[in-house]
């Protein structure tokens, strides 16, 4: 939603209330969710009113989807419990997989087990979609179980330095850019808090990016923390061109391997688009980052270093030509 209501009037809420309850056809119904969760109404409300749409059978899969995400946003462990107690009910593989990536966002360790379970009943696309809620967990939590495989050498994309490639352009975002990164993380959850020192505003024709680390990357013990445990580092961010706002694009997930840290690049419903290396060294890290081989893949070389709270990119380019058809993506990959 490119624009952010100043919802306090009480009538205001009403209003959104009625949207969600289907009382009233006053703007989308899909945009009421989030804006009546923000809503200036009584908590018991909202959770009986998520709850309900949730637990409605007759309810659309998309829509089910946000009564879920927003309860979770309200109360994460009980609304986890609520999503995967219905889930663990649930016949319909469509509203399987759209529930699932919820768990990865706000279902607690203790759950694991249970989600495991629901997995192996599962098929297909449900099934991928709380597999890889475990991995989001177990990179929440830092479980030993649930790592992601790191890609074959045959599937990670080398970019030659030839007439084809071109340099990225890398700048600082402004105070505007930042804000809508915020925004779109709050939307989606995951537990990060975006640090302004530590992103990149990356320019690749025709898209424009912003990577933003967790603050907590800041901190000093940084790369003892990398070298002990796994870890949600930060995300990428996509620009919509029509509307100017950034979503919630990819995730990048560190797991310790030796004297190194394995990277991926993913989306939040579990498609790796990108895999490198974190490489300790006496100063902090240094890192490099690859494409993975998929139909529509663009070769990117994308290193830089990571010392005392600061991320320096030392090299940008990519391919300007795709791999094979450009394949239509779901929505969130």
């Amino acid at each position: 939603m490119s624009v952010k209501l100043n919802i306090s009037p009480e009538k205001d809420a009403q209003e959104i209330a009625a949207v969600v309850r289907k009382q009233s056809t006053a703007f989308p119904r899909a945009q009421a969710f989030n804006l009546f969760r923000m809503a200036p109404l009584a908590l018991q409300e909202k959770q009986k009113t998520y709850s309900g749409v949730l637990q409605d059978s007759t309810e659309a899969p998309r829509i089910r989807y946000l009564a879920a995400f927003n309860l979770c946003r309200l109360e994460s462990r009980s609304g986890g419990k609520e999503v995967l107690e219905l889930l663990e009910k649930e016949k319909d593989e469509h509203v399987i997989s759209a529930l699932a990536p919820l768990l990865g966002r706000c279902a607690p360790a203790d759950a694991v087990r249970r989600i495991q379970t629901l997995a192996e009943k599962s098929k297909g696309f449900a099934r991928q979609q709380l597999e890889f809620s475990l991995s989001l967990i177990a990179y929440r939590e830092n479980l030993p179980e649930f790592t992601l495989p790191y890609p074959k050498s045959s599937e990670l994309l080398t970019l030659e330095d030839s007439k084809t490639a071109v340099s990225m352009r890398l700048d600082k975002p402004n105070a505007a850019e930042f804000e809508h990164i915020r925004y779109a993380n709050d939307d989606d959850a995951f537990g990060l808090e975006p640090s302004l020192q530590l992103s990149y505003k990356i320019g690749c024709n025709p898209n424009d990016w912003i990577l933003s680390l967790d603050q907590k990357m800041g901190k000093p013990d940084t790369a003892e923390q990398l070298k002990k445990r796994k870890q949600i580092l930060g995300a990428l961010y996509f620009r919509n061109f029509s509307t100017g706002d950034y979503s919630l694009a990819y995730l990048l997930l560190s797991s310790p391997e030796k004297q190194e840290c394995l990277l991926h690049l993913c989306s939040p419903k579990g498609m790796v688009k990108y895999a490198g290396k974190a490489r300790f060294e006496s100063a902090g890290l240094s890192f490099s980052i690859q494409s993975v081989l998929h139909a529509g893949a663009t070769p990117v070389r994308f290193e830089g270093n990571f010392a005392q709270g600061s991320l320096q990119v030392t090299h940008a380019r990519s391919g300007n030509v795709k791999l094979g058809r450009q394949v239509p993506q779901k929505s969130g990959e």
